[in-house]
């Protein structure tokens, strides 16, 4: 059920160590459990729109509004 304790398979969509382990074991290609989002059709998909570049810092508009954001102290 591409599945696996670890949770990788699940996370990444294809094949952990250990499913591969089993693959292998099992004399199954394990490929068939690779996600087609893997695919070269779907990578190209990906990067076939149009990408406008993002304009000088001096370009942006000013927030308003928009409280600042500091990183969190540390405290030990």
């Amino acid at each position: 059920d591409s599945t696996c304790t670890c949770g990788k398979f699940q996370s990444y969509k294809f094949p952990c160590l250990h499913a591969l382990a089993v693959c292998e074991k099992l004399k199954i290609n394990p490929l068939q459990y690779v996600d087609d989002c893997y695919s070269v059709e779907r990578y190209c998909k990906t990067y076939a729109a149009t990408f406008s570049p993002v304009p000088e810092v001096s370009a942006w508009p000013e927030a308003s509004g928009v409280p600042t954001l500091f990183p969190p102290s540390l405290r030990n």
